[in-house]
């Protein structure tokens, strides 16, 4: 059958527009897990994005034949860490735009037996997981047997050598995949309950895998409180060798810390002008109430004024500063409470506190009356 020349139109108009439904369809931006988990029939698995104060569930799926399948948009993707989870069993990976991955596992034993192919970011992860597991079995196993009445040949030195096993494993794999934001990980594992790495002893490493997230993956969003912990563990170290408190005249330590959006504040961007810091916190309703007095200090003094607070947690510090108007103030939060190493090089023992800073940097104040 001979078509006419108004059919050819629609059929050409439906070839094009079934072209760009199939094109939607499979939209090569889109980031793609696919997951077949045995043994899990009809449960749900969640997955989540690991931000540096919280997690959040952005989506779930019911395993039918021993398949799901997860799709997230390219706008939705963040520079972080996400994680499966079933139950109480859970695996990390690091998921980018346009990753198209299969994760493959037995829900019977999921921390033991799963895969996780076509990214090379996640083998390492799952190169991480299997070593981890296999140290703390191993110490686990030597604790039974230093348990047992009829044994006692093994002493700690044991278990000593397999954390500088599982230590010498991590800084191998730390500096052989720099370029990787992975070797974030490698600082923050465990062997039951004791870490591999810590800032105090193996400052250096930190130091070592901070400056080449910021140079290899500087979005990463675990990065910026990672340098304020490098920042402040510096700072405590040159605290702990002048073995004293500041005196007034004495130069201040500067401070590397953001504030609720991420933004880097310092003392020394204000050299120049005098500057106050404020003591506070969310849970304290006197140095709530005497906000009003030191922002008069301030308007008197003609200084700047940064709000340091000792909120541990981000949500209750945020939203106060949105019920006592401070938001678009100079806020800053370490989340240590009394444990800050700027409450300790200052000495602070109570809220409200402030000090006052010269415009050349010295102590010029250290006050906690705020009676103007």
């Amino acid at each position: 059958m001979k078509l006419n020349h108004s059919n050819n139109i629609f059929l050409f108009f439906f070839i094009f527009y079934l072209f760009l439904f199939v094109l939607g369809c499979n939209n090569s931006s889109d980031t793609i897990i696919n997951c077949e988990i045995t043994n899990a029939e009809n449960k749900q698995i969640i997955l989540e994005e690991i931000l540096p104060d919280y997690i959040r569930q952005i989506d779930y799926k019911t395993i039918k034949n021993n398949k799901c399948r997860f799709r997230i948009k390219e706008k939705k993707i963040k520079n972080c860490f996400y994680r499966l989870k079933i139950n109480e069993e859970s695996i990390i990976l690091y998921l980018k735009p346009k990753d198209n991955i299969t994760f493959t596992a037995d829900f019977s034993e999921l921390s033991k037996n799963f895969n996780i192919e076509d990214s090379y970011d996640n083998k390492l992860i799952k190169e991480i997981h299997s070593k981890m597991l296999y140290y703390s079995d191993s110490v686990n196993y030597l604790k039974e047997i230093m348990r047992s009445e009829s044994n006692n040949k093994i002493d700690n030195s044991q278990i000593l050598k397999i954390f500088d096993e599982a230590q010498n494993f991590l800084l191998n794999l730390i500096y052989e995949n720099k370029t990787s934001p992975v070797i974030y990980l490698c600082l923050y594992q465990y062997i039951d309950i004791y870490p591999v790495l810590t800032i105090d002893k193996n400052l250096e490493v930190f130091e070592f895998v901070c400056n080449n997230l910021e140079i290899y993956n500087p979005n990463l969003e675990q990065l910026i409180p990672l340098k304020s912990v490098v920042f402040n563990q510096k700072l405590k170290i040159e605290a702990e060798a002048k073995k004293q408190f500041l005196k007034i005249g004495e130069k201040v330590p500067d401070f590397n810390i953001t504030d609720p959006n991420g933004k880097k504040i310092t003392i020394s961007q204000f050299l120049g002008k005098k500057v106050i810091l404020y003591f506070w916190a969310s849970w304290n309703e006197k140095s709530i109430s005497q906000i009003s007095k030191i922002l008069q200090l301030r308007e008197s003094k003609n200084a700047e004024i940064i709000f340091v607070s000792l909120d541990d947690n981000f949500r209750s510090w945020n939203n106060c500063l949105k019920d006592i108007n401070l938001v678009g103030m100079n806020n800053v939060c370490d989340f240590k409470s009394w444990e800050s190493i700027i409450v300790k090089i200052h000495n602070i023992k109570q809220l409200p506190h402030y000090i006052i800073i010269a415009e050349d940097g010295s102590l010029e104040e250290t006050n906690n009356n705020l009676s103007l």
